[in-house]
């Protein structure tokens, strides 16, 4: 029953996971024959801005709800009120200083200061739906979970096009405004909901949990934003609005990996952490192969037809983004291999050094950024984050064999020889785009190289060692 109920809850969250990523993707086309790259720019820093101040505004509450719920003698209703409290509290402070530093922020980063106000706006209005999704999270209710998401994503989509068709100018205003609208709906449906949950009796100690288990998650959710957006932020000081958009059309093309590795490693964390308290090592080494070599051969997909998927998905006005595609796959590859071995550091509670290593990353990724940006161009910032990435990989790798033995952990052999077919891909990728030939011819040697190289990935037969 118990298996049962887990599987149909993992379906419900899935399932609108890949709704809401294949929404982005398949409405790709439409967005950019409607926008600009730099009206693409601009909504790119707002998303951006919206994640950012998010994390601030919530101060770790969502993470510490979904512990605090599983507690022994909770009194959730007191709890979540002087939580709400608080964050109104630090939120209005916030809120105050962003106002006051509104003029100085927006000349920094060269962007209009409307973006911020309306990205705060947007921020303090998803508040709700955030602590409701987390409450549905909790007590097993998926479906309500999925529904509310899938909405108000679907409506937001469906809002920004009609607005968009019909502005003259700024168009990227249809996409910000639907989300104002959408958000500003269900704050206004989901706040009762969200009252009648909570008992607004302050007690010191519920705020302490929070500090306690939601604030040190703080920095790598600041990480994870910076990893992700701060690219955005330093092209468009350097170069503007339009190199953010053409750089952000395509790492949202090469992003479809990510959501492939993320789906597929909560099917494979389960599995994983099952064995490892089972002490069935041999079994998650020998079951890796397989899941490696579903991972690289989508990556090999995306890396080799990396030009037909912008010329599919894009305008005439973005093809010439298509040489980021390869590198930003690259680097969700080299994710998934961190991912594979950061789960052994979840599973022993390395959570401090978890965050630490993704700081160390984002730093990287930042000095590379405003180091090479200027000099190389908004292009370069893929080549940046791959490196960041791979140095997060190598740590991450390095740490988890200080206290896991050897024999143990998934060799790297299980999937060194993969990967060097993968970067024959990458290479293949660059050599064929160095020539001028016809797209039919180009798209059937496409074919055909990927598809050896897929046989080459799957059919590799290391050592197999017996079950335990």
């Amino acid at each position: 029953m118990e298996l049962k109920s887990f599987l149909g809850h993992s379906k419900n969250y899935i399932s609108a996971n890949f709704f809401l990523k294949g929404l982005t993707f398949l409405t790709m086309p439409i967005f950019t024959r409607l926008l600009s790259p730099s009206d693409y720019g601009v909504i790119s820093i707002f998303t951006t801005f919206v994640g950012f101040f998010s994390i601030f505004f919530m101060m770790g509450l969502d993470s510490s709800i979904n512990l605090y719920f599983f507690e022994k003698d909770k009194v959730y209703d007191e709890f979540l009120g002087s939580n709400i409290i608080f964050i109104s509290v630090t939120g209005s402070v916030i809120t105050v200083l962003i106002l006051l530093f509104l003029n100085p922020l927006a000349g920094l980063i060269s962007v209009d200061k409307s973006i911020i106000v309306y990205a705060l706006i947007s921020c303090i209005l998803s508040i709700p739906i955030t602590l409701i999704s987390s409450y549905f999270q909790m007590t097993q209710n998926s479906r309500k979970y999925s529904i509310y998401n899938i909405l108000k994503y679907s409506c937001i989509t469906i809002l920004s096009i009609i607005l968009i068709v019909n502005l003259e100018n700024s168009k990227y205003l249809g996409r910000l405004y639907a989300e104002l609208c959408v958000s500003a709906i269900l704050f206004v449906v989901l706040l009762p909901q969200l009252l009648k949950l909570t008992k607004f009796n302050f007690n010191i100690k519920y705020i302490k949990y929070t500090f306690i288990v939601g604030f040190p998650l703080i920095p790598h959710a600041l990480t994870q934003i910076i990893l992700n957006f701060s690219d955005r932020i330093i092209i468009n000081i350097n170069s503007g609005e339009n190199d953010v958009g053409l750089y952000a059309f395509a790492y949202n093309i090469g992003m479809v990996i990510n959501v492939v590795i993320m789906g597929m490693n909560q099917s494979w964390a389960p599995i994983f952490y099952g064995k490892l308290r089972d002490e069935k090592y041999r079994d998650i080494i020998n079951l890796s192969p397989k899941f490696i070599s579903i991972i690289f051969s989508i990556a090999l997909l995306l890396i080799v037809f990396s030009r037909e998927l912008v010329i599919i998905l894009g305008e005439k006005r973005y093809y010439s983004s298509f040489e980021i595609i390869p590198f930003v796959v690259l680097g969700y590859v080299f994710i998934f291999l961190y991912l594979l071995f950061a789960n052994y550091a979840f599973y022993y509670k390395r959570n401090l050094r978890i965050s630490l290593f993704s700081m160390i990353s984002a730093a990287i990724n930042i000095a590379l950024n405003i180091i090479f940006i200027p000099v190389y161009g908004y292009k370069f910032a893929s080549v940046s984050t791959m490196i960041a990435f791979l140095i997060l990989f190598l740590i991450q790798y390095i740490d988890v064999r200080n206290y896991v033995k050897k024999s143990n952990l998934i060799p790297l052999s299980k999937f060194f020889f993969r990967f060097l077919i993968l970067l024959a891909g990458f290479a293949y990728f660059y050599l064929i785009n160095l020539f001028v030939i016809n797209f039919a011819l180009e798209l059937i040697l496409n074919l055909i190289v990927s598809g050896f190289l897929i046989f080459l990935i799957f059919s590799y037969k290391p050592v197999i060692f017996k079950t335990t």
